[in-house]
């Protein structure tokens, strides 16, 4: 039989209500202890239930913020997803936005083309840009910017490319040239300085120094010139060389940033969370190479097709390993033993078929 709620509470303030008494209770703990001898016998059990209570309240709070700020992330995730053409699965409850950049990148016969970067958490987004009518193009803005979205709502985006951030690595050859160049931009303004402490030194001789001053202002201005084109001009202090990964080989795409602080951004922010990404406590590590076994072949090129563990455990709790090897006229299993360190055992032709999967099944029990 059912009975009418008067109250007229949501399900969602029902659900609430047993969360919202934990400050109650910290309060009424409080108020005990006002009223409880330290040496009464219950005064130490109150202190403990009001560090519990007290660390629970903590904890829902931090849970409740942490729980908006995903929400938050979400709805930016989702707002993005709409704002670009074409693409599909962008929304997942373990994905960030971290931040857009407008940027070039390099086509055919020297051409660049005007691209817009979105970094998250997990997968790097690429798309193309065109203006909306009306309205103006505005400077790149990272997400942390007070109205981020401001800028993309200026510009219709179509997808591209996408790429997951584990396939994506900066190259090293790009890093050593902006070294070299920021190495030679070090050094331009050593220079600079010099030779404008001689010129205050200059000033001080009592002698007719023209003309020593006119070789010093050449210089000056020649070296003023060199650092001005190097600082302005030198394309490697803008632009980042990516390697990606894929099934194909590895593939470069070289991105033209703005302006250098925009490029030294984005390239501190990526490198951030991908270190995050490899952390993440969800992830297991990629295991680590300890050692290299030779295998000895029964047959001449053979090669390896699969293996799988043993069911039992030796003395010192480790499985074998069955490893198959075959040429598609000869299959080879290979016995690898832990005892405990890894030991070939035993290598044997067992067949005339290549062997391409094999598992450990249990012997049928006796009656």
């Amino acid at each position: 039989m059912s009975r009418e709620q008067k109250s007229k509470l949501t399900l969602d303030a029902i659900l609430i209500m047993p969360v919202q008494r934990i400050p109650r209770y910290e309060l009424l703990i409080k108020e005990l202890l006002k009223h409880t001898p330290t040496e009464h016998p219950d005064h130490e059990f109150l202190l403990k239930a009001q560090k519990e209570v007290h660390e629970l309240a903590l904890k829902i709070n931090r849970m409740e913020k942490e729980a908006f700020l995903h929400e938050q992330m979400q709805q930016r995730v989702k707002e993005i997803e709409h704002l670009i053409e074409g693409v599909m699965d962008l929304s997942h409850p373990d994905r960030t936005f971290i931040r857009y950049d407008f940027v070039s990148i390099p086509g055919g016969l020297g051409t660049k083309k005007e691209r817009c970067l979105f970094l998250f958490s997990d997968i790097l987004l690429i798309t193309s840009i065109k203006k909306k009518s009306g309205t103006a193009r505005k400077s790149s803005t990272a997400s942390g910017s007070p109205s981020p979205f401001n800028t993309l709502e200026a510009n219709k985006y179509k997808y591209l490319m996408r790429f997951s951030l584990d396939n994506i690595d900066i190259s090293k050859v790009s890093d050593v040239n902006v070294k070299k160049t920021l190495k030679d931009i070090e050094t331009l303004q050593s220079d600079l300085l010099t030779l404008n402490q001689i010129n205050d030194l200059i000033n001080n001789l009592a002698i007719n120094h023209q003309p020593l001053d006119d070789a010093i202002k050449d210089m000056i201005s020649s070296v003023s010139k060199q650092l001005n084109d190097k600082q302005t001009n030198d394309s490697q202090l803008l632009s980042l060389e990516l390697a990606i990964t894929s099934q194909e080989g590895v593939d470069s795409l070289t991105i033209i940033f703005p302006s250098t602080e925009k490029r030294s951004s984005w390239e501190a922010t990526f490198n951030e969370v991908k270190q995050r990404l490899v952390l993440s406590t969800d992830r297991k590590p990629p295991p680590e190479f300890l050692l290299s076994l030779p295998i000895r072949k029964t047959r001449a090129g053979l090669q390896f097709t699969c293996a799988s563990p043993t069911l039992g455990s030796n003395q010192f709790g480790y499985k074998d390993v069955w490893i198959c090897n075959s040429d598609g006229y000869v299959g080879q299993v290979c016995v690898l033993s832990m005892q405990p360190d890894p030991n070939v055992t035993s290598c044997n032709g067992v067949c005339n078929a290549r062997i391409l999967c094999v598992t450990a099944i249990p012997g049928a029990m006796s009656s």
